[in-house]
């Protein structure tokens, strides 16, 4: 761009004017060494328009922005309506109604036991729990009524050899969410592969 620069200021009194903009080349996070910008009309068989080039250092071609070649006629970009009218189709919204018997509730597997792999190596861990802040106590025992009543958690009766740390967390609702710290648990768990067969 450099050169073509040169090429076009023997013949007028462009002056390049400094710019902060930064641009890089693909897959780089290096911005490119950028010497200024110039105004100019810039021509093609079919139209004309005026243009803000970018002039870089060293010897890279030359290359157009989408909408000055679309100005240009260079190229066209036609829109095909019958596949948006499929994708609406498909939207979201649509999708919820259509198969709303699979939202809005929490899904359970019934009937199936699953088996985790543990490190029988790794002993079991007691930790101790953790203080809840006193104005999240009223929430966090209606979270745990809640989680219980939809048989998502269940008590422990007698001794366990793990027991982890729950953890509150505010929502933006004002409601809180109740996360379990498993990291001395999970340190137990064997990692598994699976292979398509």
């Amino acid at each position: 761009m450099k050169n073509t620069f040169a090429r076009i200021k023997s013949h007028g009194n462009e002056s390049l004017r400094p710019t902060q903009t930064k641009i890089c080349s693909y897959g780089s996070e290096t911005p490119l060494p950028l010497l200024g910008t110039f105004s100019a009309t810039v021509k093609s068989s079919y139209a004309s328009t005026s243009a803000i080039l970018l002039v870089f250092k060293g010897e890279t071609g030359n290359l157009l922005s989408y909408h000055t070649a679309q100005k240009l006629g260079l190229i066209a970009v036609s829109v095909n309506t019958a596949t948006i009218a499929d994708s609406d189709k498909n939207s979201p919204e649509l999708l919820k109604e259509e198969f709303k018997s699979l939202f809005g509730d929490i899904g359970k597997v019934q009937n199936k036991e699953v088996k985790l792999h543990i490190d029988l190596d790794v002993a079991p861990r007691q930790q101790p729990h953790r203080r809840i802040p006193f104005h999240f106590r009223e929430d966090e025992e209606k979270e745990l009524e809640r989680l219980e009543k939809l048989d998502i958690i269940e008590k422990v009766e007698g001794p366990t050899p793990w027991v982890s740390p729950i953890v509150i967390v505010p929502k933006k609702s004002g409601e809180v969410r109740i996360c379990v710290d498993k990291r001395e648990a999970n340190k137990a768990e064997r990692k598994t592969s699976h292979a398509d067969h």
